[in-house]
C-alpha cells in the first residue's frame, strides 16, 4: 500500500507547490486590475493555476540557446522532491552487509520511517476530508428527497420564464427548506433550487432575480467547477493557500454569475437586482450544511463587492475585455516554466576533439520515458553523498552505483571502448554487464551523456 501512496503524495506535493506559486501570481494580477477586468475573465485567469493543481503534468524538455533562471529553479525543486521519493527505501536494508556500520543502518532506517510516515499522514487526512464530505452530502441528499416540492403556479411560471430567457432546456425543480437559509442550487445531474421557508412570500421581482442567478449557475456548469474545487480541497488539504485560493474562485464564480444575469437588464432592473441581494443578506443565513453549494448569499465582504460591481456593469466593456485578455496571456506565459524545462546548448554534434575523460555527475534519471528519482538508481544517500561515473584516460572507468553514506558506497569498475565520437561502451570487469554511453550535446554547463542500462531500460543523465 505504501508503495502506491508514496509516489502519489510526492506528485501531489509537487503540483501543490507549483499551483500555489502561480495561484499567488494570478490573485495579485486580479487584485491589481480588480475594477478593470470582468469576473468572467478573472475566472479564466484563476483557472490556469487550478489546472496545475488538478492535472499531473510531466514537464516537456526543450533545447534553448541559454538557460532560463526560473526554469532552473523549478528543476532544482523538482529534483529535490523526486529524490525524497525513493522506491528503493524498502530494499536498502537488504543491501547493507554485515560489515557495514550500525550508524549507517540507523540513518537508513530513520529515512525509511520518515519517507513512509509523511505520505501516510497525507492519505489519512485525504480520507478524513473525503469521508466527511460524503457523509454531509448524503445527509443533505436524503434531506432534499424528503423536502416538499413547490407547486405554486406563480413561482413555477417565474422559473419557466427565467429558463426560457437563459435558453436552458433542463427541467429544474424547486424545493422548500424548513430553515431560513440562502437560496441555492444543488445537484449535478438533477438540479434543484433549494428555497428558504418564507421565500414564496417575497415579491415577484426578488423571486425572478434569484431564479435568474441560480439558473445561470446551471448554464455556466458552475456545479461541476464547485465539485472539482471540493475534490481538490480534499487532495491538497495540507496546503493552507488552497483554502484561500478556492474561496476566491467561488467568489469570482458568484460575481461572474451576476454578470450573466445583469447582461441584458435595464438600469432599473439592475438596481432591483442589487436590492434583491441586500434583502437576502438581511433575511437569510448561510448555513454550514449547504456552505459547499452555490448560494445567492455570500460573505458580507463579497456581497459588498458584488453590489459595487453592479454599478460598474456595462461600463468600459471593450477596455475590460482587452485587459482581461492581456492578463490571461501574461498568466499563461508565466505558467510555461511550470510545464516546460529548458536545456541550454551550443551545438548538437560532438567532435572528435571533445574529451570524455573526467568525472561525470548524475542529475536526472528516466525509465520508460518517465522521469524517476536518482535515488531509484543510486540509493537514498545520492543527494547527500553524491554518485558519479569516472572515465579515466587509461581506458578504465569507475561507476558508483550505490551510495548510502560516506562509508557505504558500492562501485562497479571495468574498461570502456570508444565506438565512435558519440558512443562508448562500458564493460565491467566481471563481464556480466555492458552499458552504452551516448554523448548527446554540449551545453553551457559541460558535456551531457545518457547512460542506458539494458537490463531495466533506465537512462541516467550525467554532466561534468
Amino acid at each position: 500500500m505504501i508503495e502506491i501512496i508514496t509516489p502519489i503524495f510526492y506528485k501531489v506535493l509537487y503540483m501543490s507547490v507549483l499551483g500555489t506559486i502561480l495561484g499567488i501570481l494570478a490573485m495579485v494580477i486580479t487584485k491589481i486590475f480588480n475594477t478593470k477586468i470582468t469576473a468572467k475573465w478573472k475566472c479564466f485567469i484563476l483557472i490556469i493555476p487550478l489546472l496545475l493543481l488538478v492535472i499531473p503534468i510531466n514537464r516537456i524538455e526543450i533545447n534553448t540557446k541559454s538557460n532560463i533562471p526560473i526554469s532552473q529553479t523549478i528543476d532544482k525543486f523538482e529534483e529535490s522532491i523526486n529524490n525524497n521519493y525513493d522506491f528503493l527505501n524498502t530494499n536498502n536494508k537488504e543491501e547493507i552487509t554485515e560489515n557495514q556500520s550500525n550508524v549507517a543502518i540507523e540513518k537508513v532506517t530513520q529515512s525509511n520511517n520518515l519517507n513512509k510516515l509523511i505520505p501516510i499522514v497525507w492519505f489519512i487526512g485525504l480520507c478524513v476530508y473525503a469521508i466527511s464530505f460524503i457523509i454531509k452530502n448524503m445527509m443533505l441528499m436524503f434531506k432534499v428527497k424528503r423536502l416538499k416540492k413547490v407547486d405554486y403556479c406563480r413561482v413555477n411560471d417565474i422559473l419557466n420564464s427565467c429558463t426560457n430567457k437563459l435558453k436552458v432546456k433542463k427541467k429544474i425543480k424547486l424545493c422548500l427548506l424548513d430553515e431560513n437559509t440562502s437560496p441555492c442550487i444543488y445537484g449535478l445531474i438533477h438540479p434543484k433550487i433549494l428555497l428558504p421557508k418564507d421565500f414564496l412570500l417575497k415579491e415577484d421581482d426578488i423571486v425572478k432575480n434569484v431564479f435568474l442567478h441560480e439558473v445561470s449557475h446551471y448554464k455556466r456548469k458552475d456545479m461541476i467547477t464547485n465539485f472539482i474545487l471540493i475534490t481538490m480541497m480534499a487532495i491538497h488539504w495540507f496546503n493552507p493557500f488552497t483554502y484561500i485560493f478556492f474561496r476566491r474562485i467561488r467568489q469570482e464564480i458568484e460575481c461572474a454569475t451576476d454578470e450573466v444575469v445583469l447582461r441584458d437588464m435595464s438600469k432599473n432592473e439592475k438596481k432591483q437586482y442589487g436590492f434583491t441581494l441586500v434583502s437576502l443578506l438581511q433575511t437569510c443565513e448561510n448555513k454550514k450544511e449547504i456552505v459547499k453549494t452555490l448560494c445567492v448569499v455570500d460573505s458580507n465582504k463579497n456581497m459588498e463587492q458584488r453590489i459595487k460591481m453592479i454599478k460598474r456593469t456595462g461600463t468600459n466593456i471593450y477596455l475590460k475585455r482587452i485587459v482581461g485578455i492581456v492578463s490571461l496571456i501574461v498568466i499563461i506565459i508565466c505558467s510555461l516554466p511550470f510545464i516546460i524545462k529548458t536545456s541550454a546548448y551550443e551545438n548538437n554534434v560532438i567532435s572528435s576533439s571533445n574529451s570524455i575523460e573526467g568525472k561525470w555527475v548524475p542529475y536526472m534519471a528516466k525509465k520508460n520515458e518517465e522521469e524517476i528519482p536518482l535515488s531509484y538508481i543510486y540509493g537514498s544517500g545520492v543527494t547527500e553523498y553524491g554518485g558519479s561515473l569516472n572515465v579515466n584516460e587509461d581506458g578504465t572507468y569507475t561507476e558508483f552505483i550505490g551510495v548510502y553514506s560516506p562509508d557505504i558506497i558500492d562501485s562497479k569498475m571495468g574498461e570502456y571502448e570508444k565506438i565512435d565520437d558519440n558512443v562508448i561502451t562500458l564493460i565491467s570487469n566481471s563481464g556480466d554487464t555492458k552499458e552504452f554511453v551516448m554523448l548527446e550535446n554540449v551545453n553551457t554547463e559541460g558535456k551531457t551523456a545518457v547512460l542506458k542500462s539494458e537490463r531495466n531500460n533506465e537512462y541516467i543523465y550525467f554532466k561534468k
